[in-house]
């Protein structure tokens, strides 16, 4: 069983990458050029002081155009913004996340890998069982020493790490936001008084002919 899943770890891994990183061409180690107040020749853009060289957009154009091969053909500048946009997002998340000081320990994302892996890697044929994700088959993999004997499974086995890292980051980067997000008792009682608040009026119409100018009084307030 274990010599079956190693011998299949090279095609379970890019079924792994295509699956978990979808329209998101770029990862976290990506290779952007580093912050620059002047582009060189061969940039694309700058993103928030990072610098998008032509070799790093061409291979994240190709890996857009090689995952939707299958799907209905669509023109070259949908491509090109939706390329763009993946990478505005994962330079802003990642410099948010220095920002903010976000870290792991390669303890914690171990842990994390062998014992919670992404959802893309539980749905693998491989780590089931009846249809269902099976922790003692993925352990049994993990655990393996052979497995860390073969290159493609090791392969494997790291790229696991660096979705769970990008996983759990994503996760407390969110935490940390949703925190900040609080709305006081105050707020509601305004927002629900905003919209829900009605005023009766009642009003008469009157000919202005029917006042004399100078018995009309205006005060300064």
């Amino acid at each position: 069983m274990m010599t079956k899943l190693r011998e299949s770890t090279a095609i379970i891994m890019w079924i792994v990458i295509l699956a978990f990183v979808g329209l998101i061409v770029v990862e976290w180690g990506a290779d952007y050029s580093g912050t620059s107040g002047n582009a060189g020749a061969d940039t694309v853009g700058v993103i928030n002081g990072v610098e998008i060289s032509l070799r790093t957009f061409q291979q994240a154009m190709q890996n857009a155009a090689r995952q939707k091969q299958d799907d209905a053909p669509r023109d070259n500048g949908t491509m090109v913004r939706e390329v763009w946009d993946a990478m505005l997002g994962e330079i802003l998340l990642r410099q948010e996340v220095e920002r903010l000081g976000i870290q792991l320990s390669d303890q914690e994302v171990a842990f994390f890998a062998r014992n919670s892996p992404p959802a893309v890697v539980q749905s693998l044929p491989s780590f089931q069982r009846d249809g269902q994700f099976d922790p003692s088959l993925y352990q049994q993999f993990m655990t393996d020493r052979n497995t860390y004997n073969d290159e493609n499974a090791a392969a494997f086995v790291l790229q696991v790490e660096v979705m769970t890292r990008n996983y759990l980051v994503n996760q407390r980067l969110q935490s940390l936001l949703l925190e900040t997000v609080r709305v006081t008792p105050t707020e509601v009682r305004q927002q629900y008084t905003d919209v829900n608040e009605k005023v009766s009026v009642d009003y008469a119409f009157v000919a202005s002919t029917t006042v004399a100018e100078d018995q009309v009084s205006v005060s300064e307030s």
